[in-house]
């Protein structure tokens, strides 16, 4: 199965997942969004050239995250659902990114 989720952001950390379930109509008719998926890419928007987006994991070292530059994609790819989403947490000051994710 194949999303595709604009997200707006806000000042402070917010988790991926979190802010995918705020997007109306993000939650299918059957009422399961899975928390897993097997391919994330993220992508912030042309607009957001002054700022930038920050984007962070559980994993992360880096406190500040690792910036996503306007219109480069952020990519991860497995070959099964092992990508979990709340473990993602993104940063920007009313800024856009586009959220495609890919399971199974």
């Amino acid at each position: 199965m194949h999303r595709v989720f604009t997200l707006t952001l806000t000042g402070s950390y917010q988790s991926l997942y979190a802010l995918i379930l705020a997007v109306t109509g993000a939650v299918p008719t059957d009422g399961l969004l899975p928390a897993k998926c097997c391919a994330l890419e993220l992508r912030a928007a042309a607009a957001n050239s002054t700022t930038p987006v920050l984007i962070s994991d559980r994993n992360s070292t880096n406190s500040t995250g690792t910036e996503l530059l306007p219109g480069v994609p952020y990519k991860l790819m497995f070959d099964a659902d092992v990508i979990w989403l709340g473990d993602f947490t993104l940063k920007g000051n009313t800024l856009v990114v586009t959220a495609d994710i890919i399971w199974f």
